[in-house]
């Protein structure tokens, strides 16, 4: 027998209606009581805090940034110990130090742009944390790894092909500390679909300038008056602590003026 559409919706509506249950005025109050119980619990929960978000940070990229740095260091001190077994203590080793500082820097930029390539930054910028303090996060994490690598340079440099502490601050540490407060300042200004251009640019300009002193000039980096070497490793790392500072102020990269 065919139904009517009326009918039929009729049907529906009757059958909807008795199987509903029948609200009571007592039970919808107890339901109120118990969500807003339940609301209040959840909202007294203790946040995280920087400090548990930088646990977390070093638990999802942490331990992948470490295992490239340590990968990059043996590459770097095989290849110091290759140019002394083929030259001596040849007059490229501190250009081979000024431009592996500088890398040590460079390569920590597409772990902390991570999450911008895989398009994670809006949801993380929607978070507690603004997207000045995750970034932040992540270079304390990197800048772990980094230390420990210019130890271990350090004490190679020193102890086994005895250069002067100085010398192999001036030719390592200084290069090092001037990319970091360069990357820094391209991290605080420039839009995050820029970022990788500007960071490239950057990093391969200034390495090609290495090379081409290495090249060209007669100049010892090593031989920079002690003075002069010391202020300006003063003035990067005032630098670099300005640019951190105003980074994690920052609320979202999407207010910086794109890179021109």
């Amino acid at each position: 027998m065919k139904l009517s559409k009326k009918k039929l919706a009729g049907e529906i509506n009757a059958e909807i209606r008795r199987r509903t249950p029948e609200i009571h005025q007592e039970h919808l109050e107890d339901t109120i009581l118990h969500a807003n119980a339940l609301y209040e619990r959840r909202g007294k929960r203790e946040r995280i805090g920087f400090w548990g978000l930088l646990l977390r940070q070093v638990r999802f990229i942490g331990w992948k940034v470490w295992f490239i740095q340590f990968v990059i260091l043996i590459i770097l001190i095989r290849m110091i110990g290759f140019i002394f077994l083929a030259s001596g203590p040849a007059r490229h080793i501190p250009y081979v130090l000024c431009a592996s500082g500088i890398l040590m820097v460079w390569t920590a930029v597409p772990m902390i742009e991570r999450s911008i390539r895989y398009r994670m930054f809006e949801i993380e910028n929607t978070t507690l944390f603004s997207a000045g303090r995750l970034t932040t996060a992540r270079l304390i994490i990197i800048s772990g790894g980094i230390f420990v690598m210019a130890a271990a340079v350090m004490c190679l440099m020193t102890i086994k092909f005895l250069y002067s502490f100085s010398e192999v601050v001036f030719s390592f540490i200084l290069p090092l500390m001037a990319a970091s407060a360069l990357f820094l300042y391209l991290f605080r200004r420039l839009k995050i679909q820029s970022l990788m251009k500007g960071c490239n640019l950057a990093g391969g300009t200034s390495i090609t300038i290495v090379l081409l002193l290495d090249r060209v000039s007669g100049y010892n980096p090593m031989d920079l008056p002690k003075t002069a070497g010391w202020i300006l490793c003063i003035l990067c790392l005032m630098l670099s602590i300005v640019q951190v500072i105003k980074m994690w102020e920052k609320e979202c990269y999407e207010e910086i003026p794109e890179f021109g």
